[in-house]
């Protein structure tokens, strides 16, 4: 069979700068997940909303059946 000569085969340790600097996904940039204003906030509100009026069904349904 053939053998596979790995003296052939240079192996690099290390990473230069560049390559390290994108280890891990690299930048996350200027996306801030809890903004306060926009598009996103009004979703967050309108959770908060909608988890709000749920809790209170659940309890109103609750002291129904007391």
């Amino acid at each position: 069979m053939n053998e596979i000569d790995c003296a052939k085969n240079s192996v690099n340790d290390g990473l230069d700068a560049a390559q390290a600097a994108d280890v891990g996904g690299g930048e996350c940039g200027t996306m801030d997940p809890y903004s306060t204003g926009g598009t996103a906030d009004a979703y967050v509100r309108a959770y908060d909303w909608l988890v709000d009026a749920t809790s209170e069904m659940i309890e109103r349904i609750a002291n129904s059946f007391k």
